[in-house]
């Protein structure tokens, strides 16, 4: 247990607000009188570039909070050392007031699961989830606060109502709470319990931070309310309603949870797999379409992870085939972190492969390049050297080599590629791809905030890459014209120079 108080270095009491990065720059023009900003700690888990940038302007003016949705505490398996490494540096990094995360887990052996899936409130369950929580805290130096959950099922074994279980964690870890009231409200329909007596129960006295969201209504198999925790609609108003009073104040043999886990996750990815036998729900009836909401979250926030991460591929196949498409390749390659900013690093190459696409032969080649562009858009923030600088070292050009930013890419293709994602990057009506144009070898590189894509003469693709590997200039230009004898050092080093690409110059080695 870390001893202290739940939060050490508490959060104003005021109102906070959700930051997305669409809000960057009006909240940093206008400074508007708010408490306080929570970020996901995942999407702040690239090495640079604008969200960092943008997020220390911000953390100059306003306390943050820091929420975190890739920790799996529930899980069984041990934590991601190198995620909670992660959580760690941009804790050290930001110093946020509060860092949360939610009573649930997410990671199953190897496969991360992209939803906040339930737990069965048992003895066995409390003993890993108290683990998890002081390994966690024990980490990061500080206390955290937990999330009460959302969910849709329940385990025939729970033996213990949430709030007692989030009590005794709170009691052996020494931990705070975070209070999800639209969460409550959700679970009170979905399960037939009184909202207000679970927040009369509730030891608010230890809650460092209090979420208001919004839900989405459905129906049961039975045509009974089912709400969906979604935070796209308004609050609604019996939310409000339970928030207002308090804004002052096993009968069976059950299998190890891992075994339930694995059952649990498998039936999320297999959509054909049965529902896993030991959940419960208030009807007694079956579980198939609350057990859907799960898999539905799953694939629809996965495919909305890869329609903004390849929005020009995305566009050239169409809706429909992409969203069928992206399904096939998160069957086959579900994500391994929670840091979903690398989730995709395959794509490029499973379209190389995908039958119904293979008739549009420059499609991988577009992946490619837009995954070189994201990559740029995170990669470690490093100043290009100016103009005197790179002139001193002009002297040893031949014997020198040259470090190139850690964003840059080159990305080759006998199609124009180049061509492709600038005509279909931007908004309105896309004249017709003209494959006669002929190939475009394409460099990706982000000197400072913004990507930027420019094509390359013939030879610059080998000679960048054999930059890249560290060949000296004079080794890299003897690549270069082996695959392009009209290869033109200058105007190539006059590229990159004007690029940005050049960070750092060095003898070459003896």
């Amino acid at each position: 247990m870390v001893q202290g108080s739940a939060i050490s270095d508490p959060l104003p009491p005021r109102a906070g607000v959700g930051l997305k990065p669409e809000h960057y720059r009006e909240f940093l023009d206008s400074a508007p009188d708010i408490g306080w900003f929570e970020i996901h700690a995942e999407n702040y888990m690239g090495d640079g570039g604008a969200p960092h940038h943008y997020l220390r302007a911000i953390r100059e003016r306003y306390p943050l909070s820091l929420h975190g949705v890739g920790l799996s505490i529930g899980g069984s398996g041990a934590r991601d050392a190198e995620h909670l490494a992660r959580l760690k540096a941009l804790i050290v990094r930001y110093e946020p007031s509060a860092f949360s995360e939610h009573l649930a887990w997410s990671s199953h052996d190897t496969v991360y699961l992209n939803d906040l899936l339930p737990l069965p409130y048992t003895q066995e369950t409390l003993a890993r989830v108290c683990d998890h929580v002081d390994a966690v805290q024990e980490t990061l130096g500080q206390p955290m606060l937990l999330e009460n959950p959302s969910t849709y099922v329940a385990f025939a074994e729970t033996a213990m109502s949430e709030v007692a279980f989030l009590r005794e964690v709170m009691r052996r870890t020494g931990c705070g709470l975070l209070l999800d009231v639209n969460n409550v409200f959700v679970q009170a329909v979905n399960h037939g319990f009184d909202a207000g007596a679970y927040i009369d129960a509730f030891p608010v006295e230890h809650v460092g931070e209090i979420h208001l969201g919004g839900h989405a209504a459905d129906s049961d198999d039975d045509g009974s309310a089912l709400l969906i925790d979604d935070h796209g609609h308004e609050v609604a108003d019996p939310v409000w309603a339970l928030y207002a009073p308090h804004q002052l104040r096993r009968d069976m043999i059950m299998p190890p949870f891992a075994d339930l886990q694995r059952d649990f996750a498998g039936a999320v990815l297999d959509r054909e797999a049965a529902v896993p036998a030991p959940l419960s729900c208030k009807a007694g009836g079956v579980q198939c379409r609350r057990f859907g909401v799960y898999r539905n979250n799953v694939y629809a926030s996965l495919i909305e992870v890869l329609t903004g991460r390849f929005p020009v591929f995305a566009r050239l196949v169409g809706d429909e085939f992409f969203r069928a498409m992206a399904r096939v390749y998160i069957e086959r390659e579900p994500p391994r972190s929670a840091v979903l900013l690398r989730y995709g690093v395959g794509f490029p190459e499973f379209v190389a492969g995908f039958g119904p696409a293979a008739s549009v032969t420059y499609l991988a080649d577009v992946a490619a390049l837009e995954w070189a562009w994201h990559a740029a858009y995170h990669a470690p923030d490093v100043t290009p050297l100016s103009l005197p600088e790179l002139a001193r070292a002009a002297e040893r050009a031949e014997d020198a080599v040259l470090r190139l930013h850690p964003s840059l890419a080159g990305v080759p293709s006998p199609h124009p590629v180049v061509s492709i994602f600038e005509l279909n990057a931007q908004e309105g009506d896309v004249p017709p791809t003209r494959l006669e144009w002929g190939g475009e070898d394409a460099l990706v590189v982000r000197p400072y905030l913004d990507v930027e894509v420019r094509r390359l003469p013939p030879g610059a693709t080998p000679f960048v890459l054999a930059l890249k590997s560290g060949e000296s200039i004079g080794g890299a230009t003897a690549t270069a014209l082996g695959e392009a004898p009209g290869f033109n050092l200058e105007a190539n080093l006059a590229g990159l120079i004007e690029s940005g690409a050049i960070v750092g110059i060095a003898p070459a080695p003896a």
